[in-house]
């Protein structure tokens, strides 16, 4: 980690510690020790947001329907903006919706993204379910994915002056079932969870004996909103990422938002071994449903292979769902026998 990036994530992690209480903090250390002996920094196979506080449930299907409003999303981020060659950088978009369903304690939500990456094209679409169960000041959560994962391989990238080559793979697109699961606990001020996606770890082929294993992936995300004053509020978070536990695949990420009157957003953040990040965020109806976010990400690792800049844009609208139901016999002592 570069040094001048090493006091945003060391900010990041000792605002949490602090804000929270002390068992809630014991616990956390535990969390985060175990990861940072578990993780290591490199890469991951599954795409990257900046955005991923408002993005949880692409991770955790725990996360479905947990704050109360239907949300739906549309992310689109391009990555190294301006790479010297023309359509090896990735570029990738996402859609999801979710909703709590009050009546029976869950929530549910749908997830698709897709990927173009050099020769490397990824499509998947999963479906997220999660029970909630109050527990002490908050809810905890346990949730389930499936749907399914394609990935696709344009064989002209490979080599383009020789397609006919047979230890070229054709251009071929392999689909695989895939499943995931995740646990979360979220109070009015606190949260933390852990998520595995991937969990059969599905080969995807190629033709003859091009094929490529989509690694399990492990998520740990925790945070902490914090009121420095009835106008602002700081979240300090973090993201641990593993594309296996048995791999050098994983990487950090943390930030500080500032909130003002649940109005505008400013974010400062650092990914591990990638970039520095600034986000912003702005509601643009007077009731906060529609709020539009960037992510400018400043890359730091590997410049010289890669361009300066990585851009993301969100767009969310979200709605509370009110509990329905016959409302309840109003007695008074008036009209008592």
């Amino acid at each position: 980690m570069p040094l001048f990036c090493r006091p945003i994530a060391s900010l990041s992690l000792l605002t949490f510690l602090l804000a929270i209480r002390p068992a809630m903090r014991r616990f956390t250390l535990f969390v985060l020790v175990s990861a940072i002996t578990l993780l290591s920094a490199q890469a991951q196979q599954d795409p990257r947001f900046t955005h991923y506080l408002y993005n949880q449930q692409y991770f955790n299907p725990a996360a479905a329907g947990l704050d109360g409003n239907m949300r739906f999303m549309i992310l689109g981020r391009t990555q190294w903006l301006g790479y010297n060659q023309t359509g090896t950088a990735p570029n990738t978009g996402l859609l999801s919706f979710n909703s709590p369903l009050l009546q029976i304690s869950s929530g549910v939500g749908v997830v698709v993204h897709y990927e173009k990456f050099a020769a490397l094209t990824s499509l998947a679409a999963k479906a997220n379910y999660a029970y909630h169960l109050p527990l002490g000041a908050g809810k905890l959560s346990f949730g389930v994915s499936a749907g399914i994962g394609s990935q696709g391989r344009d064989a002209s990238k490979y080599r383009a002056n020789d397609l006919n080559d047979p230890a070229i793979p054709a251009s071929i697109n392999s689909t695989k079932l895939d499943l995931g699961a995740g646990v979360y606990y979220k109070t009015e001020r606190f949260f933390v969870g852990l998520s595995s996606a991937h969990l059969t770890a599905p080969t995807y082929t190629y033709g003859g004996s091009a094929k490529e294993k989509q690694l399990r992936h492990y998520y740990v995300v925790g945070g902490y909103n914090y009121d420095v004053n009835p106008s602002l509020t700081l979240t300090p978070s973090i993201l641990y990422k593993s594309a296996d536990f048995n791999s050098k695949a994983t990487q950090l990420e943390g930030n500080i938002t500032a909130n003002f009157q649940n109005r505008f957003s400013l974010g400062l953040g650092y990914t591990q071994q990638e970039a520095v990040n600034l986000l912003l965020g702005l509601s643009l109806l007077s009731d906060n449903s529609l709020r539009l976010g960037y992510a400018l990400d400043l890359v730091t690792s590997g410049v010289k292979a890669k361009q300066s800049s990585s851009h993301e844009l969100m767009l969310m609208y979200q709605l509370p769902v009110v509990l329905k139901g016959p409302k309840p016999a109003i007695r008074t002592p008036r009209y008592r026998k």
